[in-house]
């Protein structure tokens, strides 16, 4: 997100528009955390393995994410195109 504003208030805003992998990673998230949430605490529930599971899955979602967000934007960071000599 840090990365898309960034771009934003240099104009590319449309270059690193928000992909299905980081709506995908944050509805991960959000589950996983209500599982976890929901979990009894400190006894071994059936939700603490799916919530642990989905948030190490949102973990992954969100490099899956980030990367395509950087290769986007990574020829508009160019020294050249930042006007940098």
């Amino acid at each position: 997100s840090a990365l898309r504003e960034w771009m934003g208030a240099r104009g590319h805003s449309a270059a690193v528009a928000v992909g299905w992998w980081g709506k995908l990673k944050t509805a991960t998230q959000m589950v996983a955390l209500l599982l976890l949430l929901l979990a009894c605490p400190g006894k071994l529930t059936a939700l603490q393995p799916w919530g642990l599971g989905l948030l190490y899955a949102a973990a992954v979602l969100a490099c899956t994410s980030a990367s395509g967000y950087v290769a986007t934007a990574w020829p508009l960071m160019a020294p050249k195109s930042l006007g940098i000599s």
